[in-house]
């Protein structure tokens, strides 16, 4: 741990408890089950600039985890995938950079983690056009969530749909005086450092999202944007947002979400409009607003597993489930933007079925630090960001 993050003790999450029991049968599963050969996957070693000149061109913003640090790159004349890996389960972060055929990039990864000893590969996210690819190639889709967009052309903050919006925003600015300016790069480490190690600290999840929601960079912006919100007098600002690039440069996603747990209120609210407002004035055309796991705001697309999809809606809708991550209240702050929801799913070789979402969700860290390993090729262990330094 670093001197920044040991000046901010962490909050004991309030499902420690149920964390460890969840996280029991995979640390079982994984004395017993030994180790892939990572080093016989071929590795493209490329930089984070030649990853994002793929993942710019996506048709999705969170197509950026695949600049994440501590990712191994395998790369054909068909295209991209990053991926990280515990133990002998594979996981491709950021989605499917196709150049050419990706049902052929995908059977070649496949092939390559199974002749290393991997027993199964993990894909997320996918979007509804992508699953033929994956099936072609092996995989199970699933929708395990719903994405949120925002279309840029045409929207204001009037009418019934953004009232409650309407409202914070107004508080914001009017009561606080909450301004949204876009901090450099070369300046976002200094102006923002302390407070994402802040939020860390404070918010009620142990650990960020792993290969779902990825970290600032910082060191390695390439082409991330930083939006900040400063209020009134204050020296510091209150919140900060991340932009990635995607759709060929025609619209960005938000990632990072961070705050001062006493920032004021509708201080994210201002700093997400004033994304919009000025996505706007460049003409892009939509900005993201993330995907929201296991929410049901579009029909589920086919096939399904209805045993999967009641412990989907259970997890969802139970106190017991927001223990473990609020997917009620996220999705319920989105829909304040009234946004285009479209399906997002995660897709699995070589079957979908209780113990694959199990692994998915371990490695995601929702049951606490997600049990990634080192690869050969990444450039250094995986870490909790607030432990690099």
């Amino acid at each position: 741990m670093n001197a920044l993050t040991a000046a901010y003790p962490r909050r004991r999450h309030p499902g420690a408890a149920l964390r460890a029991i969840a996280r029991a049968p995979g640390v079982v599963a994984d004395a017993l089950s030994g180790r892939a050969d990572a080093a016989r996957v071929p590795d493209a070693d490329l930089t984070p600039e030649e990853i994002a000149r793929y993942v710019v061109a996506s048709p999705r913003a969170n197509a950026y985890l695949s600049v994440e640090p501590d990712l191994r790159a395998f790369r054909t004349g068909d295209g991209l995938l990053t991926w990280g890996a515990s133990r002998r389960h594979a996981f491709v972060a950021g989605g499917v950079h196709a150049r050419g055929d990706a049902a052929r990039l995908l059977t070649d990864f496949r092939d390559a983690l199974a002749g290393a000893g991997y027993r199964k590969a993990l894909v997320f996210p996918v979007a509804e056009p992508e699953r033929a690819a994956l099936r072609e190639a092996g995989f199970r889709g699933l929708c395990v969530g719903s994405e949120a967009f925002v279309d840029l052309e045409g929207f204001d903050l009037g009418g019934k749909a953004h009232a409650d919006l309407r409202q914070m925003v107004n508080r914001g600015t009017k009561r606080y005086g909450i301004e949204v300016v876009e901090v450099p790069r070369e300046r976002a480490a200094a102006d923002l450092a302390h407070l994402y190690a802040h939020w860390l600290a404070a918010r009620p999840l142990e650990d960020p999202m792993a290969l779902l929601i990825g970290t600032p960079c910082f060191d390695r912006a390439a082409g991330r944007r930083f939006l900040a919100a400063r209020a009134g007098d204050r020296e510091a600002p209150v919140a900060f947002i991340t932009l990635t690039p995607g759709w060929d440069g025609e619209g960005y996603g938000v990632d990072v979400m961070a705050r001062e747990p006493g920032a004021p209120a509708g201080a994210m609210d201002v700093l997400l409009t004033g994304a919009i407002r000025m996505l706007q004035e460049e003409g892009k055309r939509v900005l993201s607003l993330g995907a929201c796991p296991m929410a049901e705001r579009t029909p589920i697309p086919g096939p399904d597993k209805p045993l999967l999809r009641r412990i989907f809606r259970w997890l969802y809708r139970s106190r017991l489930g927001n223990r473990l991550f609020p997917f009620e209240s996220l999705a319920r702050y989105k829909d304040k933007f009234d946004p285009r929801w479209e399906p997002v799913s995660l897709s699995a070789w070589p079957k979908m079925n209780a113990w694959t979402l199990y692994v998915g969700c371990r490695l995601w860290g929702l049951f606490g630090s997600p049990p990634l390993v080192r690869l050969p090729g990444a450039s250094a262990a995986l870490q909790r960001p607030e432990t690099q330094g």
